[in-house]
């Protein structure tokens, strides 16, 4: 069973709703092109129009989309109002998108939550979190496996995702924030960098990379003095099954605590180069893969499988990996 976290914010935002009287609305989209000029109407309602219908009425809204696939032929999805956009039961609903842009772009005030939904894109980025806002995904997958999630570094934002399949890099480098992954199959992780404060979490993961994620970027990469946990995953045919970096001038980092975890088929090293603690407890490393064809710098393909000192930083494990 979920039980839902509220942040100050959103506590704030719920009651002020509460106060005001506000009612929550239903959108029903009935068509699944993307005309360019459209009320949403019972019977006669786009996707688009759903969303300007919702951001157009105060409160949160939700907006439910038949099983068939939604073409948007105008372009982005910008959504700055709070809206939970629901799926069919039978998880056939997909949204589709072809151009340079992102298929789905959460706008500042936004609180936007995907349910039981396809999305396809032909942009590297297919999602992307600006401002204060927040985004879950639950139960929603792509088809294509090397499409990126990114929360811009300006913003300040939640995201979670639940149960669910982002094939490529999940990039949470937000200001302020958390970074919340449970129960889903991703390609990478990258969190934290600059001045970021954001807290992150994978709980009963996969992590894997892999043909469609590109070497480079695999893995758990932790930017910064961020915190995070790892309990309960899977981290698979990885260059940096995880990777903690840090700049020297920026002081001491919080813990990084790996639990219940297995790093099977990875090609380098647990690595570590910033000033804090990493707690590893039930760690399990298996067949740890060095191909000195691979083109892979010596860095990590003559690196043990932990190396939690690197460039004279430091950086103490606790527990002991097994083999």
């Amino acid at each position: 069973m979920i039980r839902p976290t509220f942040s100050a914010a959103a506590l704030l935002c719920l009651s002020l709703a509460a106060a005001s009287g506000l009612q929550a609305a239903d959108f029903t989209v009935t068509r699944n092109d993307d005309p360019a000029s459209a009320t949403c109407s019972p019977g006669n309602c786009s996707l688009r129009a759903a969303v300007q219908a919702a951001e157009a009425t105060p409160g949160a809204h939700r907006v439910f989309l038949p099983g068939a696939i939604i073409e948007l032929s105008l372009g982005t999805l910008e959504v700055g109002a709070s809206v939970q956009f629901i799926g069919s039961e039978g998880g056939t609903s997909l949204i589709s998108m072809t151009g340079p842009n992102p298929l789905l772009r959460v706008l500042d005030g936004g609180s936007v939550e995907l349910r039981q939904i396809i999305l396809q894109s032909t942009n590297m980025v297919m999602i992307e979190v600006l401002g204060s806002s927040s985004l879950r995904l639950q139960q929603v997958s792509q088809i294509e496996h090397n499409r990126w999630l990114a929360v811009h570094p300006e913003a300040l934002a939640d995201l979670t995702i639940v149960d669910s399949f982002v094939g490529a890099l999940v990039l949470c480098q937000q200001k302020f924030g958390r970074c919340t992954i449970e129960g889903s199959r991703i390609g990478s992780l990258i969190i934290g960098g600059g001045s970021s404060q954001v807290e992150g979490r994978l709980q009963d993961c996969r992590v894997e990379g892999g043909p469609y994620v590109p070497l480079i970027l695999s893995g758990v990469i932790v930017n910064g003095t961020v915190p995070l946990t790892i309990d309960n995953c899977q981290i698979r045919n990885s260059l940096r099954p995880l990777a903690l970096y840090q700049n020297e001038a920026v002081g001491s980092a919080a813990p990084v605590t790996v639990r219940r975890t297995s790093f099977r088929n990875n090609h380098g090293p647990i690595r570590g180069s910033r000033q804090g603690i990493v707690n590893l407890e039930e760690v399990w490393i298996n067949g740890h893969v060095v191909d000195p064809d691979s083109g892979l710098s010596s860095d990590y393909t003559e690196a043990p499988s932990v190396l939690l000192a690197d460039n004279g930083l430091n950086a103490a494990p606790y527990g002991r990996p097994t083999e």
